[in-house]
């Protein structure tokens, strides 16, 4: 699993920061989105006593992903491993990115997303991270 950000609508003027790479010896112990959509209409149908799905339902506003994110991240040095940290946070908090994850050949475009919380635990080398983003539905990140 890797997970890559950029700013969004930079179409790749500053290409694809790397988060997070399982292959270069990263672990993303938890990558949970969690889609819900802002409102529901409902409106009560006529019907007979005992009727089931009496209820009229349409879908209202938009569609959200909510993702928690905890991940561990090695760097080479305890000195990169602090500068990483420090960007990180610096780059996803107060800005709006898009999150490409890929999942062997297949990949998944979280767009929009602002960054709600970071928080790093230094281990030496090693920082964790607790991550909470808030990006549009997902879409297919094979363009991306």
């Amino acid at each position: 699993m890797k997970i890559q950000y950029q700013p969004s609508g930079s179409a790749g003027q500053v290409g694809w920061l790397t988060l997070a790479d399982s292959t270069a010896g990263d672990v993303v112990k938890d990558w949970k989105p969690k889609a819900s959509l802002a409102s529901v209409q409902r409106e009560p149908l006529a019907a007979m006593p005992g009727q089931n799905n009496n209820e009229y339902r349409q879908p209202l506003g938009n569609i959200t992903e909510k993702i928690s994110v905890d991940l561990t991240v090695t760097k080479a040095s305890e000195t990169m491993a602090a500068a990483f940290a420090m960007t990180t946070r610096q780059n996803l908090l107060g800005s709006k990115n898009d999150f490409l994850v890929t999942f062997g050949s297949s990949k998944q475009l979280h767009a929009n997303g602002v960054c709600s919380g970071v928080g790093a635990t230094y281990e030496g080398a090693t920082v964790e991270f607790q991550i909470e983003l808030e990006t549009d539905l997902v879409q297919d990140g094979t363009n991306a």
